[in-house]
């Protein structure tokens, strides 16, 4: 458990410090698209939980994954399904015993607070594997996640969905 939780912390501090290097090079804005404003605070955190869940899925990690989601989830998945916590994390499951990532990134990330404990990320997610047969795959869309922030001040994904005209769901976690 302790090394389980000092894996998440430096995941955490990388991740921020990577983020906040992104932010000094590129001049990335908030939420209001103004390209000079830094982000609040707030809005870094959740940028924050998104580049460390996309580290716990990069490194195979169903454990740090888990911090990140919230266990209200509901999973906006393809043909129209709607599933929830258990089901997203038995796919990511599987899909880490069948495949090996090569990488994973959200990258083109937007977020946007609602409230002082809701808030919505946008991105596109680029997902890079090996799978079950040795083929190389490569997986792109974009993306939409809803946090919200725990008593304990962390924020938890409570929806994950494909963001699109369309109805069309998340490919993410691919089966296989």
């Amino acid at each position: 458990m302790k090394k389980s939780l000092l894996t998440i912390t430096i995941v955490s501090v990388f991740a921020v410090l990577m983020l906040f290097a992104v932010i000094q090079i590129t001049g990335c804005g908030g939420s209001s698209g103004d390209s000079s404003t830094a982000m609040t605070p707030e809005e870094l955190e959740v940028a924050t939980a998104v580049e460390s869940f996309a580290a716990a899925v990069r490194s195979e990690n169903i454990n740090n994954a888990k911090v990140f989601l919230d266990t209200n989830l509901k999973y906006y998945r393809t043909a129209g399904l709607t599933e929830d916590y258990l089901k997203f994390i038995k796919r990511l499951e599987d899909f880490f015993a069948a495949a090996t990532v090569s990488d994973f990134r959200i990258n083109s990330l937007g977020v946007t607070l609602n409230s002082e404990t809701l808030a919505e990320a946008r991105g596109q997610l680029e997902l890079s594997y090996i799978n079950n047969l040795g083929v190389a795959q490569y997986q792109s869309e974009s993306i939409k996640m809803s946090f919200e922030r725990s008593p304990g001040g962390v924020w938890g994904i409570i929806e994950f969905a494909r963001y699109s005209a369309s109805d069309q769901g998340s490919v993410f976690p691919p089966a296989l």
